[in-house]
């Protein structure tokens, strides 16, 4: 049994926050909220508690291991797989830190294992490079924008889809990526495992032989090293995916371009018609009606005027297939421009995701109400932030419901939901700064998601 001194309990503390932070990090996850504070203070109560008895240093390996992936599971609605894979790799990462400096500090001090356990000084000088590794590898990992949540969704059928309302074959692509994913996966914490099963096994085993070449300090360097060209070779399969991905977005987008532009040309070429057709009423002096059949043209008119004076060709082509899916779906989805939107941070495929997924969850609400039902969608363009309101006509949500409504998995549409366009909406917003809010009115019996997103200063 070992004692939880106060120099334990303070090392704990640290060390799981560090490990957390890379953790939280790499699954873009806030951790500015109340839920990373609890989820640190819960790894390390438990941690804690489970060394106060007799046990063996691999088994609070895995007991960290399953608490973490535990938490994310539950707390965060993180996918079993890429919960794992990233909480196994930091784990791993820390271990064979912590098995490779010691060592190297106690060639470097000439001091014996016993003689730092004793010292509360010297614990926290051995401590303090494995902190600094740990905090290099985050600003690292905060500077490159390393995630691997987006490295594992990088071809996902169903955010691709939501650019288009067309089926989009993409089977085949998500399993190509998804294998060499889960490959370089696999061939990185077979690496790190190496590397961290020969500096545990031969801790204190120093190099006495008398050939270097032979020794175990040359072997656990050529580890290493091939472990270097392994993560080398896994950015250059990333990239190659994200190549991929923006391969197949720029096919749907311009699909989508290209389905805009036709529908104006239609727009416009029927306008003669309508103008025949107007002019016919008015020589039966019907004028009532020729006032109805105006008015219906001008509104069509200025629904698609509203789209392309959005600022945004991207978000163009979505806004007019909504319009396109919502009257398929017999739900009238209008536009309305207060302002062209801005320069933002956030990346045309990330908008169209967004607005994508809200417009959907919008449409697909209202489809079984028989009457007074639509969707508006109000854009203003700001200095400080562009404003996305989309308001569903026909429906409020209840309270209930709104308290669990961005959880992953959490649907209002029985089995056939899937649970995940307004979390992803959520988790977006949130990796740019933004703000999504829910407004509702019973008596004028609309629910609204608005979306505040940061401009370029």
């Amino acid at each position: 049994m070992e004692f939880v001194s106060s120099l334990l309990v303070f090392l704990s503390l640290i060390e799981n926050f560090l490990r957390l932070l890379i953790i939280f990090t790499l699954l873009n996850l806030s951790i500015k909220d109340i839920k990373f504070v609890l989820s640190f203070v819960i790894v390390t109560f438990i941690i804690l508690f489970f060394r106060g008895f007799a046990v063996t240093p691999l088994s609070l390996f895995f007991l960290s291991f399953f608490v973490y992936v535990g938490i994310l599971i539950k707390a965060y609605k993180k996918k079993v797989i890429i919960s794992a894979i990233t909480t196994g790799l930091v784990l791993m990462f820390y271990t064979l830190l912590e098995s490779t400096l010691v060592p190297l500090q106690l060639l470097l001090y000439n001091v014996d294992l016993a003689v730092v356990i004793k010292s509360t000084l010297l614990r926290i000088l051995f401590f303090l490079p494995q902190v600094l590794a740990m905090l290099i590898t985050f600003f690292i990992i905060k500077k490159y924008g390393i995630s691997f949540e987006n490295y594992y969704n990088i071809i996902d059928d169903e955010e691709i889809a939501v650019m288009s309302d067309e089926e989009v074959d993409l089977t085949q692509e998500k399993r190509v990526s998804s294998t060499i994913f889960l490959a370089s996966v696999f061939l990185i914490i077979q690496g790190l495992f190496i590397v961290t099963s020969n500096w545990s096994e031969r801790l204190f085993a120093f190099f006495t032989g008398n050939s270097f070449f032979t020794s175990s300090l040359f072997i656990n360097i050529m580890v290493i090293f091939l472990t270097l060209v392994l993560l080398y070779l896994l950015r250059y399969l990333v990239q190659t995916l994200v190549i991929q991905r923006n391969e197949i977005i720029k096919r749907v987008q311009e699909k989508n371009a290209q389905r805009l532009s036709w529908e104006l040309r239609m727009q416009y070429h029927d306008y003669n018609h309508h103008l025949g057709m107007i002019n016919m009423m008015l020589a039966m002096n019907q004028v009532d009606q020729a006032k109805r059949y105006l008015k219906g043209v001008v509104d069509e008119l200025e629904s698609v005027e509203e789209i392309v004076r959005s600022g945004n060709e991207a978000l163009n082509a979505l806004l007019y297939s909504k319009i396109a899916r919502g009257n398929k779906r017999e739900v009238p989805v209008e536009i309305l421009l207060e302002n062209p939107v801005c320069p933002m941070k956030v990346t045309d495929w990330d908008l169209n995701r967004i607005i994508g997924n809200l417009l959907d969850n919008a449409i697909e609400a209202l489809e079984d109400i028989a009457n007074d039902k639509s969707v508006k969608l109000t854009i203003k363009g700001g200095s400080d932030y562009n404003l996305f309101n989309v308001k569903t006509f026909g429906i409020v949500i209840d309270d209930e419901k709104e308290a669990r409504i961005f959880e992953r998995g959490f649907t209002s549409k029985g089995e056939e939901g899937h649970g995940l366009g307004l979390a992803i909406c959520k988790q977006l917003v949130d990796r740019y700064d933004g703000k999504i809010y829910i407004n509702k009115d019973e008596d004028k019996n609309y629910t609204a998601f608005v979306v505040l997103l940061p401009a370029l200063g």
